[in-house]
């Protein structure tokens, strides 16, 4: 069954990645203004002080522009960090425009100096998708962190922080394959 369900995962993972690398860089542009629009007008979004936030990999939706009006606003801005646990976690270290970055295993860019975030204390956490269903269900890059930093048996019906999917509209499926781990989202926003 695990098996099956992982084949499926990853033929939807793979679809999904090839279209999204796919995209021009005006049509990333275009969703990215878009995205950025809907996001600023959020519930969530607008009453958070402490937003986490994520930089565009492979091609991801693009939160440059919204990072800016985010710190314009003077909300605080958070990094994920990949830990040095095994297996694996994301920890949040504040952002500032300029700071210095080195990338992590991945090639993805990752703040030098870090202070990090105790999770309970974000109030938002912007989450890459690869794809998603109208039920929460979401599916990432394949490597689990988020799903091990906030764990569906020691979360449960957590309150903060609201963990928000970013995707493309197009990204969304029927019903996605969801484990038992898998970390459902309370929402998702598209461009």
């Amino acid at each position: 069954m695990t098996s099956t369900i992982n084949q499926q995962k990853a033929a939807i993972r793979s679809q999904m990645r090839s279209k999204r690398r796919s995209l021009s860089a005006s049509e990333k542009l275009i969703a990215a203004e878009r995205f950025s629009g809907r996001a600023l007008r959020d519930s969530a979004i607008r009453r958070a002080r402490h937003i986490a936030i994520y930089l565009a990999f492979d091609g991801e939706l693009d939160l440059s522009i919204l990072t800016d009006a985010l710190l314009a606003e003077g909300k605080a801005v958070y990094l994920p960090v990949l830990s040095r646990f095994t297996p694996p976690r994301l920890r949040f270290t504040r952002y500032q425009p300029g700071m210095a970055m080195r990338p992590n295993r991945y090639g993805i860019p990752e703040p030098v100096r870090r202070q990090f975030k105790p999770l309970r204390e974000l109030d938002v956490v912007l989450m890459p998708l690869t794809a998603f269903d109208a039920h929460g269900g979401r599916l990432g890059m394949g490597g689990g962190f988020y799903d091990r930093t906030f764990p569906v048996r020691t979360m449960g019906s957590f309150e903060k922080p609201k963990l928000i999917g970013v995707a493309y509209r197009w990204q969304q499926v029927e019903v996605l394959p969801v484990e038992a781990h898998d970390r459902r989202v309370h929402r998702v926003l598209t461009d």
